[in-house]
């Protein structure tokens, strides 16, 4: 397995989930819009604007390139997670990465999505090692 992301029984239970929970009658993200009822601003909850998630990220990551750095090294004397992740790939789009404020194409899919998604998983790895100690 590539991707504790692809655990079997959290994808049929997404992929069982009707359509109908996330369009129903003309209403997008119907079953977001009640799961967050209660839980964050309505005006938040009730918005209906298209836009970009994260579309600030290159300026977040930029500020936090040296630790994203030091922590995929760190990562790198993890056998498990070395296994599973192409650290030294994460780690040479890290160092190319020109910085700028792309948000989209591919330097947007090998630095947010890529480095982002592989130190979750690793991340996600760590932590269950240690709780199944």
């Amino acid at each position: 397995m590539r991707s504790p992301l692809a655990y079997r029984p959290l994808f049929e239970l997404t992929a069982a989930i009707p359509d109908e929970q996330y369009l129903r009658d003309g209403e997008t993200r119907w079953l977001a819009r009640r799961l967050l009822e209660g839980r964050v601003p309505e005006q938040v909850r009730t918005e209906k604007r298209l836009g970009i998630q994260s579309s600030d990220w290159p300026v977040r990551w930029g500020r936090e390139r040296n630790a994203v750095m030091a922590e995929l090294e760190r990562l790198s004397s993890d056998p498990a997670v070395a296994e599973m992740l192409d650290l030294p790939r994460l780690q040479r789009s890290m160092r190319e990465w020109s910085g700028e404020n792309s948000v989209g194409g591919l330097e947007a899919a090998r630095i947010f999505c890529a480095a982002g998604r592989g130190l979750t998983a690793a991340r996600y790895l760590r932590f269950q090692a240690r709780s199944n100690g």
